[in-house]
């Protein structure tokens, strides 16, 4: 049975644009369910609406909306702030996010490694 009960992790990342030292305690869910998947494709989408022509941005866009789904809780990122419409706002870099969505497929690698096993003993 899939356990997708929210995990702690952490980050600490150099910023690749401004050198920026970026850490911080979240807890993510391992997977979204469609709604939520909803949710962060309408973000991305309010994102790039009309303005956004590069294709790096625009992938950007939708990785940060990504992250946000999956984060439940961030605490000690003081970077991690959210507009009033509930998005992060005013990073520069993309490495903490990378960084959170690298965590995050980590744990969704391990569940499904896991499961392989099982249904390969069993």
């Amino acid at each position: 049975m899939l356990d997708n009960s929210p995990v702690w992790i952490e980050v600490d990342v150099q910023g690749d644009m401004t050198g920026e030292r970026y850490t911080g305690k979240f807890c993510v869910k391992k997977y979204l369910t469609q709604e939520e998947r909803g949710a962060q494709a309408r973000s991305t989408d309010e994102r790039n609406y009309g303005i956004v022509e590069d294709i790096g941005q625009k992938a950007f866009n939708s990785l940060l909306s990504q992250a946000e789904a999956h984060v439940v809780e961030a605490t000690d990122a003081p970077w991690w702030k959210k507009d009033p419409k509930g998005r992060v706002a005013g990073l520069l870099d993309d490495t903490p996010v990378n960084e959170i969505m690298k965590k995050v497929r980590e744990l969704q690698s391990a569940w499904k490694t896991k499961a392989d096993t099982t249904t390969t003993t069993a």
